[in-house]
């Protein structure tokens, strides 16, 4: 797979001013047109006063044109509040009709209707070799799902060590 290039428009010389925005997608997902992508959105308010946000949704073909858009919304409202040095974490789902795009997603504030940061994610189509229980799929995912749990599995491990030696430390100062 090669990268992608995509030519964004001017950034306004409020990016990053108003608001950070952050998700916990990677750059490159691999990804079937149609289909819920779960995520999480992170929105930081990095301001003195309580704003209000919009997301908006773009995707963009490989020349950087723009083949959609749509606002995303939080709890049926196209605006949401953050207050002032505060944060807000938005689970969900994006879904969009196309793959191998360019998924822009803008953090809008609303008193000065620019964006003040953006995030993106290109969007993959798959191989077969790629979906499990194809040929030669099965062993694909397997891998990524075990360089996915792995952190996870090595974390438990390390978090049991250390509640071992506590409860070990706990009862030998009871003996003593």
């Amino acid at each position: 797979m090669r990268a992608q290039v995509m030519a964004l428009e001017p950034l306004s010389a409020l990016y990053g001013t108003y608001g950070d925005l952050f998700w916990d997608l990677p750059s490159v997902v691999t990804y079937i047109a149609g289909q819920q992508m779960p995520c999480v959105i992170y929105v930081a308010n990095i301001t003195d006063g309580d704003l209000s946000y919009m997301l908006r949704a773009r995707t963009y073909d490989t020349k950087g044109n723009l083949l959609s858009e749509g606002v995303v919304t939080t709890n049926e409202r196209t605006w949401f509040d953050v207050k002032a040095h505060e944060y807000v974490a938005l689970s969900g789902a994006i879904l969009s009709p196309q793959s191998n795009v360019n998924l822009v997603l803008e953090l809008v504030e609303s008193v000065t209707q620019e964006v003040t940061d953006a995030v993106a994610a290109w969007l993959h189509t798959p191989t077969t070799a790629e979906l499990p229980g194809l040929t030669g799929g099965g062993a694909t995912a397997s891998v990524d799902v075990m360089s996915s749990i792995l952190p996870l599995l090595m974390m438990g491990l390390v978090m049991g060590l250390v509640v071992a030696g506590a409860r070990g430390g706990r009862a030998e100062k009871k003996g003593a």
